[in-house]
């Protein structure tokens, strides 16, 4: 009887063990973060993108303040043998900086400024998004061939929310490829059309509306100096140089600002927050670093840390914000700077972990102490049945 009731404690016990032990949350990798980007077309002077391949139709994420002051235009005749006929290939450059991954997505939404040289009501257009290598030109597909229409389309230009190509399943578009748009038109009208395209300007900005991408920028790295020496304390007057590096992508181009600034602790108030200045990097480089000069020229804030923060906006208007290791400030009669409220008292036993293995500290010590009795009501029965 003794066995039994032994027997049954234990069973118990680990169920009750492995009940607790499945309801513990396990971390894993967190999730990329998805930025939705826009992708402008332009018109340029002839630009080689490999071999003896050119073109002068681009895009990239570019737009006020690099739109050209008339619209640009690109026409194509559509007969009717009810064929596709290109109207315009768009070449995303500069080519891709670093690699970019696109994960699934319905169809891209273009906006496109059209018209025709007569009032038509059957025009279709399809549209696919490649990925082209700039050292040999190799093509691959990223996104399914997508119809639109039909459309109407009159003498007058009008904007059309075209449903574009479809992303499937997430791809990786490497470094020093384009992404490629092809957009093509047709008619089954009785009559030859002319479908003609406005874009690169203010009035008519035709382009890619939204194409999802997945942590394309990032701040990968904050640092103080004092002149070009790495510090972390400073007295109120010392300047600070405050340097940031930044990936993207795109390149350095689609870095639209790069803000700099400081919170003193236990305070809201931006000390600082000034537009930081290029280093280093041009417009096709991966990495980029920014810097901002700053000295403080009050006695409020000092005494005390405060944490250095970088925020940078992209072209298409995402922000990302990192903050850096906390610098000391001196006071003004050079007294030290207090330490946070949470680091002024040293504990008596050594701070533990937030989680062990992905699992929050109580949580795995309960489990862990379940499994320990486990493991000794096993061992005992064991020895009990031996000895009977």
């Amino acid at each position: 009887m003794m066995s039994k009731k032994l027997l049954k404690t234990a069973i118990l016990t680990i169920i009750l063990a492995t009940l607790i032990f499945s309801m513990v949350p396990i971390n894993v990798n967190a999730s990329p973060t998805n930025y939705d980007v826009k992708l402008y077309f332009h018109k340029v002077s002839s630009v080689t993108l490999y071999g003896s391949t050119t073109t002068t139709t681009i895009m990239n994420t570019t737009s006020t303040g690099y739109f050209k002051s008339t619209n640009q235009t690109v026409s194509v005749t559509c007969s009717t043998n009810d064929t596709y006929y290109t109207l315009a290939t768009f070449y995303l450059y500069p080519k891709l900086a670093g690699s970019l991954t696109i994960p699934s997505q319905t169809a891209l939404p273009l906006k496109l400024y059209l018209k025709a040289d007569k009032d038509v009501s059957d025009i279709y257009i399809q549209t696919n998004l490649n990925k082209t290598s700039s050292t040999d030109g190799s093509t691959s597909e990223i996104a399914t061939t997508s119809t639109y229409g039909s459309t109407s389309l009159s003498t007058s230009v009008a904007l059309k929310s075209v449903s574009g190509p479809v992303v499937g399943s997430a791809v990786t578009v490497e470094s020093g490829y384009y992404l490629v748009l092809k957009i093509e038109v047709k008619t089954t009208s009785s009559a030859p059309v002319t479908v003609t395209l406005y874009y690169d300007t203010s009035d008519c900005p035709s382009r890619i509306d939204r194409l999802t991408v997945s942590d394309h920028f990032d701040i990968t790295a904050i640092n103080t100096y004092l002149g070009t020496v790495a510090q972390s304390d400073f007295h109120p007057t010392d300047t600070i140089n405050l340097t940031a590096t930044i990936v993207d992508a795109f390149g350095g181009y689609d870095i639209a600002s790069v803000v700099m600034y400081y919170l003193p602790y236990g305070h809201t108030t931006r000390v600082g927050n000034d537009t930081a200045t290029l280093l280093s990097g041009t417009d096709t480089s991966y990495t980029v670093y920014y810097y901002d000069t700053y000295t403080h020229s009050s006695e409020e804030y000092t005494g005390i840390y405060w944490v250095p923060y970088v925020e940078v906006t992209d072209r298409s208007g995402n922000t990302i914000t990192e903050s850096g290791d906390k610098i000391g400030i001196y006071g003004p009669s050079g007294q030290e700077p207090t330490p946070p409220p949470s680091e002024e008292e040293t504990p008596l036993l050594p701070q533990l972990p937030e989680e062990i293995l992905g699992i929050p500290i109580m949580m795995f010590m309960i489990t862990m102490m379940l499994l320990i009795i486990c493991v000794v009501v096993a061992v005992y029965i064991v020895i009990v049945n031996k000895r009977r």
